[in-house]
């Protein structure tokens, strides 16, 4: 009789674990895939005061340290509420960082984060292209 209840109550356990687990914008610890098909791995958020770490992983596999800022508060009504967060790499060896800020907000009830980022370069044919901006988009990678 036991035996029955483990296995019956087992796929709903293993169920709500993964609802549990579900990535939203207060809680974004896991994969993002980026415009270029790169991964933005968040692999911890410390709720006391928002510091992210995580890995970005290229497309060729080359893995960078990330880290970021969250910050949270609580939504305002008739207001467009979002997560606000911030993420850099150091590209070690190229001479470059790379500082991604924007907001994550759900879509169709999927987070979707939307963000301007800036890469500045050590070395650069100009003064005025030490800097260039781009627009990235990121969503969970598992879609």
């Amino acid at each position: 009789m036991h035996l029955k209840t483990l296995c019956l109550s087992l796929p709903l356990l293993m169920l709500s674990t993964a609802f549990s687990q579900a990535m939203d914008c207060t809680k974004p610890v896991g994969d993002w895939r980026n415009d270029v098909k790169s991964v933005m791995s968040i692999e911890q958020v410390d709720p006391a005061t928002g510091r992210i770490t995580g890995t970005y992983i290229s497309k060729n596999g080359a893995k960078n340290p990330m880290s970021g800022w969250l910050n949270t508060s609580a939504p305002v009504e008739g207001k467009h509420n979002a997560t606000a967060i911030h993420l850099s790499v150091n590209w070690q060896g190229e001479g470059a960082i790379t500082a991604w800020t924007g907001y994550c907000h759900m879509v169709d009830g999927s987070p979707v984060i939307q963000t301007e980022d800036l890469i500045t370069f050590t070395n650069a044919d100009f003064a005025w292209s030490h800097v260039i901006s781009n627009h990235d988009t990121l969503v969970p990678a598992k879609q």
